[in-house]
């Protein structure tokens, strides 16, 4: 009966921990989006239009990403984290390089998209 209750209790534990890590992620992702809109509507002005693409843009790239994960495969949590990982780095420095971007290309609504 212990082990039951111990697989109980480690389940709940998992579920809590990716809910967590779900909303810290899902926050994460909305600031990203809300910077490259700020940054967009600062740099091009029309700032309706810039945080319409931007949004229309994340939205996109999240039901892509819905889609390719099907082809993921196993490992799913050490890729997750991977990626997680990759996003969080690129995600922190995406304000300098989309101000880099700007200064440094002539594409930089491309950059930002």
């Amino acid at each position: 009966m212990q082990g039951r209750k111990a697989t109980r209790v480690d389940r709940k534990a998992k579920t809590l921990l990716l809910l967590g890590s779900a909303f810290f992620i899902a926050a994460a992702g909305l600031s990203y989006e809300l910077i490259a809109g700020t940054v967009a509507s600062y740099l091009l002005g029309d700032t309706a239009t810039q945080f319409s693409l931007t949004i229309g843009v994340y939205l996109f790239a999240m039901g892509l990403g819905s889609y390719l994960s099907k082809f993921l495969g196993d490992k799913l949590i050490e890729r997750f984290i991977d990626i997680e990982i990759i996003l969080s780095v690129f995600g922190g420095f995406s304000t300098v390089l989309l101000f880099g971007a700007f200064l440094f290309t002539s594409i930089f609504q491309v950059v930002i998209w």
